[in-house]
């Protein structure tokens, strides 16, 4: 590799996948790779009329209060909006949607049109028997890459689930653990947060269908033999009533409380993971509109990957049913618009098993 190809990267974008090489010496003119603009219809500049809001939501904010600020170019956000949909136009804003393709510093070396999902999906990537394999999935299928020449990406597996016989797939972290001597992934599982409910003061119909999902509201362990061998090691749900539960019981019989575990879990291969969630439903004192829990912060000790013991649960005073004196201190209280409690597992700069001692949590 040479000095003006540094770094190899791989991004998914709507259109498909990029492998982009940074340059280390390059022009710092800004190159534009495509050019593609849409102007917005005179109607998308204005704002609409304001939604019904409900008791306690925040007011849409003026639009005074917020913009760019010509002299310094840097734009000030609202001090307080509302949760909700549509155009909020400012002075400065611009009247079309730009899909246009940039880049400074960096060369495009392939293009390749493929997508698992349009909005969002998740990846990771492991090195296995002389290759890197890049995994792109959602919940519903997956793809995998042989990645190890970018510019000659191939496609190894794919599978799309069979939503009445399999498990959705979540979000996974792929380590080195000693005792298995072999990759592992730790993959997670939780409630939907959109796609079903939209506003849980408005639709109890809703609300229950979430309630009474059948899947693992939690996390489950594998041994990876190969880019597509994956062997089941254990399931656990993050309900302390419940734990590790026998993978061979179908999902119709599981306990079905708490949120699962939220996004990808933080594990280094070593002894101890750590994943938000609910463990039970008794932590729900949540303002946002969409989700149902307020999810804690646990901590396992999986270093036997077929046994995962619980080692403790930490959350705020308030976000459990029976805390509502706490609960209401807060001073987003009512406003039926704050994300409550964590949204990812702890942020730990260095593994506890190297001797970190602090974690941050959002």
């Amino acid at each position: 590799m040479t000095m003006r190809q540094t770094i190899c990267i791989f991004s998914f974008v709507t259109a498909g996948l990029m492998a982009l090489s940074a340059l280390s010496q390059s022009a710092d003119a800004q190159t534009v790779i495509s050019k593609e603009i849409i102007p917005l219809p005179a109607n998308m500049m204005t704002w609409g009329a304001p939604e019904p809001r409900m008791e306690g939501e925040p007011a849409d904010p003026d639009p005074k209060t917020f913009g760019m600020d010509k002299a310094t170019g840097i734009y000030r956000h609202p001090d307080l909006t509302p949760q909700g949909a549509g155009a909020h136009p400012f002075p400065e804003s611009l009247n079309y949607v730009d899909l246009s393709q940039y880049a400074l510093k960096t060369k495009v070396e392939a293009f390749y049109p493929w997508v698992v999902a349009t909005g969002h999906t998740w990846q990771s990537i492991i090195d296995m028997g002389g290759h890197r394999f890049m995994y792109d999935y959602y919940r519903d299928q997956y793809v995998i890459y042989d990645i190890t020449d970018p510019k000659a990406v191939t496609k190894v597996a794919s599978h799309v689930i069979d939503s009445k016989t399999e498990h959705p797939y979540g979000p996974f972290n792929v380590q080195y653990n000693k005792k298995q001597k072999s990759l592992i992934a730790v993959q997670c599982y939780e409630t939907p947060r959109y796609g079903i409910l939209s506003n849980k003061y408005t639709q109890p119909e809703k609300v229950a269908v979430i309630r009474n999902m059948k899947f693992t509201r939690g996390f489950r362990i594998f041994r990876i033999d190969g880019p597509d061998s994956w062997k089941l090691l254990s399931s656990v749900v993050l309900d302390p009533k419940v734990g590790q539960v026998d993978p061979s019981v179908p999902t119709s019989q599981l306990p079905q409380e708490g949120s699962g575990c939220l996004d990808v879990p933080y594990y280094v291969g070593e002894k101890y993971l750590f994943v938000a969630g609910a463990p039970t439903d008794d932590y729900s004192l949540q303002e946002y509109k969409s989700v149902l829990y307020s999810a804690a912060q646990l901590a396992y000790d999986i270093s036997d990957p077929e046994h995962p013991k619980l080692l403790s649960i930490w959350s705020v005073p308030g976000q459990k049913v029976g805390e509502e004196a706490a609960y209401q201190q807060n001073p987003r209280y009512g406003n039926k618009t704050s994300w409550m409690g964590a949204r990812m597992p702890l942020f730990i700069p260095r593994a506890p098993e190297y001797g970190g001692k602090y974690g941050y949590a959002a």
